[in-house]
């Protein structure tokens, strides 16, 4: 009977279009054969004769209903549309004047096309669905109310094409259109909020692949947009607050405005709180508060924040599953391997430390790869494994070290906002590599990377402290080798800016007021001025009282600050300073057969 149906049904369209006569086109025994054909179709997408006819049945039924001066029903405009947009996805002509309507119709099979190109690792399948969303776009007008959805869904295809294919134009161009669309939404759209994930997103994605602040401006301004004005009960509202809290974190890791971390805590907290247990979104707004709790305890030293970010990430760990959640399994594991060691350095604890490198290295075995966060891993896990070799290990714990940090450099984007912390950390492991074999060609190494490091890392960013320090050191050292002035003021001015860089309580400002210290006493010791004297024991006392209780650090700063002070002492004969140079050394080498060594 489908074949009869659809030849009973051509004829008539046939008909039709030589003549159209209102009462042809409305033959009720027409309309019962039309409606019969449309069941049997079903979602036989393939026999585009038969949708093709019957979206022309329908559209000659509306000229014969305009005609008489009848309302159209809403059920036959939704039935050209559908009929005549399978048609449009599928290449096919349909007439001029039906172009806009069709183009509409064909948003339903493009959505259908995407998720089963979701489905295929290949890119090819995901182009098709941006040529049929760039034909839709074209071919509805400006003011089609439904056109900043199609601009999203566009830039969505080209957003999952970049994950397959990592080409740049791809992303660039998800960025433009997304923000087409976006710019173009009213505020009252049903849309809004997963356009505001999206584009935001994106922009955020761009940052991690070219480091360019200006996006991650303009994702944090998408989502403020965005939680204004849609409902606080809306479902999308707690992806959207850690969204916004992971951009403002972002943005504070790249200038150090302490603004931005305040809103980032505040957004995370109220993102996690917001969310159900059951929430397919939680694991990932976890893995972000997680980041932002991380950052405010690098801030502040708080150890509520540190123990929040533990927590956060353990919990995002629990619920990854399988072996479909190995990627995220190995993000929540690297980042997890990062708060142990931040508690490591607070503690001392050595469980932490050993925790910490083993879910490193569960996270960069796990990670495929193709895996753009490879690097990101790697990184995390050399920064682990340097702190071990910091505790005295050997020149072979020291090469992988330096291996782990090439690997990171090898496979990062080249504008990834990590590559210049990579580069410091590249530059620290040739210091500590020199250290231990005293070549030259290490010593250089380590110059050479701290500076493509500040060539590279933003103004603001907290990880341009330790470069300052280790460029102290090697400058110092180096000076110490020529006798150049101008390594003594290098050494001067980067020891100087490294404390400058460091709040008071930071965990790493005992070690780095210490190394001011020492370059200081050096200088001195070269040029006979008393004002770098008396810095230095102005500045070796700071770094003694900073130092933890305890810890290695402290035994080095009592040694600094006594030869700090005995310097004192034969440049004054003070009796006070002896005596304190004295104790103090009497004191470090006590705390040395006490086991403070042990102890960080």
């Amino acid at each position: 009977m489908r074949e009869q149906w659809l030849a009973a049904l051509a004829a008539h369209v046939h008909r039709l279009e030589q003549q159209l006569n209102p009462d042809v086109a409305l033959d009720p025994g027409m309309l019962e054969t039309a409606r019969r054909l449309y069941e049997v179709l079903g979602d036989d997408e393939g026999d585009l004769t038969a949708w093709h006819t019957l979206g022309m049945y329908y559209v000659h039924r509306q000229f014969g209903h305009v005609t008489r001066d009848e309302r159209v029903s809403s059920e036959e405009l939704d039935l050209v549309e559908e009929c005549l947009g399978r048609c449009f996805a599928a290449g096919l002509d349909v007439p001029d004047y039906m172009l806009s309507i069709a183009a509409a119709g064909a948003a339903d099979p493009a959505r259908r096309m995407m998720a089963a190109a979701m489905r295929y690792p290949d890119a090819e399948p995901l182009t098709e669905v941006a040529r049929l969303w760039q034909r839709i776009i074209a071919a509805v007008g400006v003011d089609e109310p439904a056109r900043p959805t199609y601009l999203l869904n566009l830039s969505a295809a080209l957003a999952l094409r970049f994950e397959r294919t990592q080409e740049l134009a791809d992303l660039d161009a998800a960025v433009t259109i997304g923000r087409q669309g976006w710019e173009t939404a009213a505020d009252d759209d049903e849309n809004l909020a997963v356009m505001a994930n999206h584009v935001g997103n994106a922009l955020c994605v761009r940052f991690d692949h070219i480091g360019v602040i200006a996006d991650l401006d303009g994702a944090i301004g998408v989502f403020d947009r965005a939680l204004r004005v849609i409902a606080r009960t809306d479902p999308e509202r707690p992806d959207l607050l850690s969204l916004q809290s992971g951009a403002l974190a972002a943005r504070f890791g790249q200038t150090g405005n302490r603004a931005d971390l305040e809103r980032a805590m505040a957004a995370g907290r109220e993102a996690v709180e917001g969310s159900a247990p059951d929430s397919a979104d939680l694991t990932s707004i976890l893995l972000r508060f997680g980041e932002v709790a991380r950052r405010g305890f690098e801030q502040t030293q708080d150890t509520a924040s540190l123990e929040a970010a533990i927590d956060a990430y353990r919990s995002a760990l629990d619920r990854t599953r399988g072996p479909e959640d190995d990627s995220l399994r190995a993000q929540c594991l690297s980042c997890l391997g990062n708060v142990l060691l931040n508690r490591y350095l607070m503690s001392a604890q050595a469980e932490d430390l050993e925790l910490a490198e083993r879910t490193g290295r569960e996270a960069v075995a796990l990670a495929a790869e193709s895996d753009p966060a490879r690097g990101i891993y790697l990184n995390n896990l050399g920064v682990t494994l340097k702190t071990h070799t910091d505790r005295g290990g050997s020149l072979a714990q020291v090469q992988e070290v330096i291996a782990v940090f090439e690997e990171s450099l090898a496979v990062l984007p080249d504008g990834s906002p990590i590559r210049g912390l990579c580069l410091a950390n590249l530059g620290s492991a040739n210091w500590d590599r020199f250290m231990r074999t005293r070549e030259a060609e290490d010593l250089e190494a380590a110059i050479a990377l701290t500076r493509q490091a500040l060539a590279t890392l933003p103004d603001g960013s907290p990880a341009r402290a330790n470069v300052w320090e280790v460029r102290a050191a090697a400058f110092s050292e180096r000076h110490s080798r020529t006798r150049d002035a101008a390594d003594l003021d290098e050494a001067l001015s980067a020891g100087r800016q490294a404390v400058a860089m460091l709040p008071e309580g930071h965990a790493f400002r005992a070690r780095t007021l210490r190394i001011l210290g020492g370059v200081l006493l050096d200088g001195y010791g070269d040029i006979r001025d008393a004002a770098l004297l008396d810095e230095a024991v102005a500045v070796s006392r700071q770094a003694s009282e900073a130092a933890l209780d305890g810890s290695l650090e402290q035994l080095l700063t009592w040694q600094n600050l006594a030869a700090a002070v005995g310097d004192r002492f034969h440049r004054d004969g003070t009796a006070a300073d002896l005596h304190e140079a004295v104790g103090l050394f009497r004191r470090a080498a006590e705390a040395s057969d006490g086991g403070a060594a042990d102890n960080g």
